[in-house]
């Protein structure tokens, strides 16, 4: 299994579609999407914490702006 490596380090983390969109390899895009989507599904669905769900769903809204995933 390899690593994925996002795009302007670890701050990418922060613009998440922005870090995304500049990878050149589909395969790894496609990873790194699913990877943000689910994490942000499952925060949002089992987590205790009011704050950290309305984070999740912000990241999640964030990837998925103007009606399409990244």
């Amino acid at each position: 299994m390899s690593n994925i490596r996002m795009p302007g380090g670890m701050g990418a983390w922060l613009q998440p579609r922005a870090a995304i969109q500049q990878m050149n390899d589909d395969i790894q895009r496609e990873a790194v999407r699913r990877l943000v989507v689910n994490t942000c599904y499952e925060i949002i669905r089992d987590c205790d914490e009011p704050e950290v769900r309305v984070e999740a769903a912000q990241l999640l809204a964030q990837v998925s702006a103007g009606g399409r995933l990244l």
